[in-house]
């Protein structure tokens, strides 16, 4: 299992998060970090419903999920989770 954070951002897509992940993430006390370390090298990449995608980082021994939908302009990013 992974646990170190790297990435680099010149590497990764451009990303708007909804009011939702906003909101989720400071519950959830998820840094800026670990999503963008998900979004450039996710360990997992998950097809779900519609056009959506669940990107998977294990991060310090949790799995973190975050799922995103890839528009023309970027990566919306929808909610973020720790799964149990």
């Amino acid at each position: 299992m992974k646990s170190g954070v790297q990435y680099n951002k010149s590497e990764m897509k451009r990303y708007r998060l909804t009011d939702h992940a906003k909101k989720r993430m400071k519950e959830r006390g998820i840094s800026v970090r670990y999503l963008e370390s998900t979004l450039s090298h996710p360990d997992i990449v998950q097809p779900s419903f519609g056009n959506r995608k669940i990107l998977v980082k294990f991060v310090r021994n949790k799995r973190l999920e975050v799922v995103a939908v890839e528009e023309d302009k970027g990566i919306i990013i929808l909610t973020i989770y720790y799964a149990h």
